[in-house]
């Protein structure tokens, strides 16, 4: 398996790696390919090898100058499991894109230009389940982050259901969406929603789920009533 994997979606990048390294049960090390470290890079995949470790190797070449980028390309010729990134866009017609195409699997990872937080939490007060799966795919955020976000939009919900003094920390442009949006939740669902986001905080800390079913977990909060059934707006 000769990969290679460029474009500006970096955490996409980062999560087909792990995906392969988890499908194989590979050792991954990973090494950039800076001026002047190309024989420290050698040295070690092949010193590694001798082990006979099912061993993966991940090599950065964003920072890269072309000629340095191809002698390693001809060096590394004997190693069958590498994955080489490139975590930014190419040109069709590129060097380097060429230059992979011709020996390895090339894929292409390109973030969305659209997609931002605030259309995610506003699909969320909006009652939408597909559109709120669709920003997030779009999304090339933390997952730390995305749930923050997510857990302040359920603490914005409560406490402008229980009347706290929080309006003027919303942004003035968001306040009506809010206030449309908590007429759909009583006090106690909005309680059991902020309850249960931080129940699933715990829970992440503690290694129980991963971020993505800490994401998927949460946002389900907001649709999936105590019957399992999805909540209509």
């Amino acid at each position: 398996m000769r990969n290679f994997y460029y474009g500006n979606f970096e955490s996409k990048i980062r999560e087909k790696i792990s995906e392969t390294v988890q499908k194989g049960k590979f050792l991954k090390f990973e090494y950039p390919l800076v001026p002047d470290n190309i024989s420290e890079i050698l040295s070690g995949i092949f010193s590694e090898s001798l082990f006979g470790d099912k061993n993966i190797y991940v090599i950065d070449i964003t920072e890269s100058e072309f000629e340095d980028i191809e002698k390693f390309i001809q060096l590394i010729s004997p190693v069958s499991e590498v994955i080489v990134i490139y975590r930014d866009d190419l040109d069709k017609n590129s060097k380097i894109l060429k230059l992979f195409s011709k020996e390895f699997y090339t894929q292409e990872f390109k973030k969305s230009k659209t997609g931002n937080i605030f259309s995610f939490t506003d699909s969320i007060l909006l009652g939408d389940l597909n559109k709120t799966y669709l920003e997030l795919k779009k999304l090339d955020e933390n997952e730390v982050l995305i749930f923050n976000n997510i857990v302040s939009v359920a603490r914005n919900l409560l406490a402008l259901k229980l009347d706290l003094s929080i309006k003027s920390k919303i942004i003035p442009f968001k306040l009506g969406l809010y206030k449309k949006s908590i007429e759909y939740y009583s006090k106690q669902d909005l309680t059991n929603i902020y309850s249960n986001l931080a129940e699933n905080d715990l829970r992440f800390k503690r290694g129980e789920i991963n971020s993505e079913m800490l994401l998927l977990h949460s946002i389900n909060l907001f649709f999936i009533n105590k019957n399992g059934d999805i909540k209509q707006k």
